[in-house]
């Protein structure tokens, strides 16, 4: 929700001395940055994109860049591209709509007659009086304002794909009374849904009935996006909440998700390979699937992390010795192991580590 508030920046900006670069390593860059990645990767195919990208980097390797050389690698790469956007500079003109602007739209739909949806767009915002930073040079003409692609779903239909102008409303045609319609299915847009009272009800009933209608990730943007508009007072958080009612049906939560790829193996893999670099990227992950899953209280994982404990720190530490002498856990798991290994041991553990300052520090580190 970072790029919800007025300490945001955008994707690209001009710096002007070094000091100010590293405001691009924040999770605006990493997060913000791979949610336009997919985005464009929906828009363009998967197979186009990757074509893009390749034909980017053969052409300017060893080389300085700007960023709409890539914008227009990709356009050059996908016949899909050149359908969707008149020329080069059209698709350009919508990269920099969403690099070069702070923020991300709230979408809302409403029924204005029995045949007509209207879809419209203004800028999420936690608090609209907080004033925005004036080191950007964002553009006039934008005006938190963007080119949407819209992906919806009217009641059990296959999705389908159209645009939201940049100032102008959509109206989508249809039996509004017996239509349920979702925006941002599967949540390929960078950007939230609201939709008026009716809407929002028309929804729930259809989690209530049958929720597989939806598939997860459209489940999952529908419940994230209702809190997101009643942080805003676009509707009230009862109305959120009965979304919520048809939990009791779901049947893929987050720890079901995570024990089909976590393995008890990973905790030997990262101890082994966590200073060779070739490994990076593949230990990050298996730390991240780690993370998430103890954090569920899964005790298949919290158990290896005490198991850790007692092998590595309770029986080789002995009374004087300090925390560099005694412990050799790999750091990616260091946290985590005196975490819940006091967690699941207990007094004796607690006073093992509160006794051994080093032991202390390297805890909070």
């Amino acid at each position: 929700m970072t790029d919800a508030t007025a300490s945001t920046h955008p994707l690209r900006w001009l710096a002007d001395k070094p000091s100010e670069l590293m405001r691009g390593v924040s999770a605006i860059s990493y997060k913000k940055g791979a949610s336009f990645l997919a985005m464009i990767t929906a828009i363009l195919g998967t197979d186009d994109f990757y074509e893009g990208v390749k034909a980017f980097l053969n052409k300017y390797s060893y080389d300085a860049v700007e960023a709409y050389e890539l914008y227009e690698a990709w356009y050059q790469a996908g016949s899909r591209a050149k359908k969707t956007f008149k020329n080069i500079s059209t698709f350009v003109d919508f990269c920099q709509e969403w690099t070069d602007q702070i923020g991300f739209p709230l979408i809302s739909v409403k029924s204005v007659n029995d045949s007509t949806f209207e879809v419209t767009q203004e800028r999420y915002k936690k608090d609209p009086t907080e004033a925005d930073p004036t080191e950007y040079n964002i553009s006039p003409w934008y005006n938190f304002r963007w080119d949407v692609p819209l992906w919806y779903q009217m009641n059990d239909e296959p999705e389908k794909m159209n645009w939201l102008e940049m100032g102008k409303p959509l109206y989508i045609p249809a039996n509004t009374a017996s239509t349920t319609i979702v925006v941002n299915v599967d949540r390929y847009g960078f950007y939230r849904q609201n939709y008026d009272l009716e809407g929002w009800e028309k929804i729930g009933k259809q989690l209530l009935q049958k929720h597989t209608v939806y598939s997860l990730r459209t489940r999952n943007a529908i419940i994230s996006d209702a809190f997101a508009a009643a942080l805003v007072d676009r509707i009230e958080y009862m109305t959120a909440l009965d979304l919520l009612k048809y939990l009791k049906e779901e049947a893929i939560y987050m720890r079901s998700v995570l024990l089909s790829i976590y393995k008890k193996e990973f905790f030997d893999e990262l101890s082994r390979n966590h200073t060779d670099d070739r490994f990076f990227f593949d230990n990050k992950l298996k730390m991240e699937i780690i993370e998430a899953i103890c954090s569920t209280g899964e005790t298949s994982c919290i158990d290896e992390y005490a198991k850790l404990f007692k092998q590595e720190v309770h029986v080789k530490c002995k009374e004087g010795m300090r925390a560099s002498e005694c412990v050799k856990v790999a750091a990616p798991l260091r946290a985590g192991t005196y975490c819940y290994g006091v967690h699941r041991i207990g007094e004796a553990a607690s006073n093992k580590v509160t006794k051994r300052t080093s032991i202390a520090q390297t805890m909070s580190k």
